[in-house]
């Protein structure tokens, strides 16, 4: 029995932690970017919950992208590189049997290769008004342009947009005969539901009456309970 009674406190502790993980983690865009042959391209893009990169150390040179709000309006900046120089081990060929360094031997080999193929994960903040991001190279060029309106939510900005209708955001979309038609449902309801008030207002009138009326009754029924 203290076995069940702790077990199922443990699996409760976890579910909490759970929630409370899933509450601080941010909402974030999700880009897997492809890099070959100099040129940057989109694997996917997602809406998730994840960690955004440290802006501290970004690099001076190299990417720039750019979180761009239904407004045109700047609404996040990243710096960023590909990992295309690695470092690797001579193979032992290189190498004498005392483990000294056999320069004839390797003469032409290089410890620094040059990447052709480099991926990379980056999370982007998520913002209800988002629309695209751009990416920029070291020039200043637009590289890249990642739609990310699909993920958007600004439904109320009074903007009945490309991707907005009457069925998804009536808020903004609304026609005025659709307007009319509304306001003539919410006056009916309106009618309906003050009806519905009066009338359970005089059933409780009419039953604190006949509670009223036949309290003597009632106060021997009680009586005989005790």
């Amino acid at each position: 029995m203290k076995i069940k009674y702790v077990f199922t406190h443990i699996i409760i502790l976890l579910s909490l932690l759970m929630i409370v993980e899933a509450l601080e983690t941010p909402k974030i865009y999700e880009l897997d970017l492809q890099f070959t042959n100099e040129i940057l391209s989109l694997n996917t893009v997602k809406s998730t919950y994840g960690f955004l990169p440290d802006r501290i150390n970004m690099p001076a040179t190299g990417y720039r992208l750019e979180l761009i709000s239904v407004d045109n309006i700047i609404l996040y900046t990243y710096n960023f590189n590909f990992v295309t120089d690695v470092f690797i081990s001579r193979p032992v060929e290189c190498f004498n049997n005392d483990a000294t360094f056999n320069s004839s031997k390797c003469s032409e080999f290089s410890t620094h290769q040059k990447l052709s193929d480099s991926q990379k994960i980056l999370n982007v903040p998520y913002s209800e008004i988002g629309d695209k991001i751009n990416i920029y190279d070291a020039n200043n060029q637009i590289v890249l342009t990642i739609d990310v309106s699909e993920f958007s939510d600004y439904c109320g900005d009074s903007i009945c947009s490309v991707k907005e209708s009457s069925f998804n955001c009536l808020e903004d979309c609304a026609s005025d005969e659709e307007i009319k038609e509304l306001d003539s449902l919410y006056d009916n309801i309106k009618k309906k539901t003050n009806i519905s008030h009066i009338f359970k207002t005089v059933l409780v009138i009419i039953f604190g009456f006949l509670i009223y009326k036949n309290r003597n009754i009632l106060r021997i029924l009680v009586s005989k309970f005790k």
